[in-house]
């Protein structure tokens, strides 16, 4: 946190960061300029996390659990 705001209540950044952290993850690449990514970029990854199903989501953390059990034996 930038020292002029210790002590403050910050929480808005903070949301915005998690958010553009999440997405950053969640679709690797797409945030090119992260942690300093213009809306245009957010808005786009925001927009296909958005169009996701539950389906696919859970098709997705599935095939990731699968693959987190198979690759600890």
């Amino acid at each position: 946190m930038p020292p002029e705001l210790e002590g403050r209540p910050f929480l808005g950044m903070a949301l915005l960061y998690h958010l553009t952290h999440f997405l950053s993850v969640a679709f690797p690449g797409r945030l090119t300029q992260f942690p300093r990514s213009p809306v245009s970029e957010i808005a786009a990854a925001a927009q296909d996390v958005c169009a996701w199903t539950w389906e696919r989501l859970a098709g997705r953390l599935l095939r990731t659990r699968t693959q987190l059990d198979v690759e600890s034996i």
